[in-house]
């Protein structure tokens, strides 16, 4: 507990987990959600595997990425969430970074998943390309959770022009009730939400 770490003008790649296995790249656990602080700045994240989470899996914590770029990262599994990035829990900025040429089967750069906590995701001044989903959302993809909720806030970011970039979807009974997707000065990303 009480962990922060800054990780600098660092290589992040070519790493795998094994099937069963998150964050192909970096895993991040807080259980309390509150005492880990990560942060990444000018890191490049680029061609790592995992069943979900293929770049960065974060299931708690406060994390922080900026001025990095996160390509090629892959998960492995269908059905599941996030090729660069899958976040179940906890607070997530992403600033000034390129997400591009990921793939995953719901949200290839970005999958929101709250299913262990509530979530917190900051976009800012990004840029989103290439990214391949096999199912839905190749930029970000958020599913809603009977319990937990999510608050997603895309600011000053180009999203690739797939149809539709940005998904916000469940085909279960779940509702996204008290959860909240918004995007603020984007240009005109194609979206899709069936809640």
């Amino acid at each position: 507990s009480y962990i922060t770490l800054t990780i600098k003008n660092t290589i992040i790649a070519y790493n795998s987990k094994d099937a069963g296995y998150y964050g192909g790249g970096l895993y991040v656990f807080d259980g309390s959600n509150t005492t880990t602080n990560i942060n990444l700045e000018n890191v490049r994240i680029s061609a790592n595997t995992a069943v979900e989470g293929g770049g960065i899996y974060i299931n708690g914590g406060n994390v922080t990425i900026r001025n990095s770029i996160l390509s090629g990262n892959v998960n492995t599994s269908t059905g599941v969430y996030g090729g660069a990035i899958c976040i179940i829990k906890g607070i997530l900025k992403v600033a000034k970074c390129s997400l591009s040429n990921n793939s995953a089967s719901k949200g290839a750069a970005i999958g929101v998943n709250p299913s262990s906590g509530n979530i917190t995701l900051t976009v800012d001044s990004c840029h989103f390309s290439g990214n391949t989903a096999s199912s839905s959302g190749p930029d970000i993809y958020d599913r809603p959770n009977s319990v937990y909720k999510y608050n997603v806030q895309c600011n000053y970011t180009t999203f690739s022009t797939a149809n539709p970039s940005l998904v916000e979807k469940d085909n279960s009974t779940n509702t996204c009730v008290g959860s909240d997707f918004s995007i603020s000065n984007c240009g005109n990303p194609i979206t899709l939400s069936t809640n």
